[in-house]
């Protein structure tokens, strides 16, 4: 499911049994992999038993921040 969105990564799970087990990474504003899975913990056509959780982890920029004034 690398390069899907969460929602599709996670829809794609769910219709093959399987679980998400979601994590995040920083990735650089702007990257086009900001929401997408960058890696899975389980490589591709791997059997597993139904149920199993599979590591996602999701690229997510810090975006912009504003500080308080002060």
């Amino acid at each position: 499911v690398e390069g899907k969105s969460q929602a599709e990564a996670d829809a794609a799970l769910k219709a093959v049994g399987l679980a998400a087990d979601v994590r995040t990474a920083p990735v650089p504003t702007g990257d086009p992999t900001d929401g997408k899975v960058i890696s899975q913990g389980t490589a591709a056509n791997t059997m597993v038993d139904p149920g199993t959780k599979i590591v996602l982890t999701i690229g997510k920029s810090a975006g912009a921040t504003t500080l308080p004034g002060g």
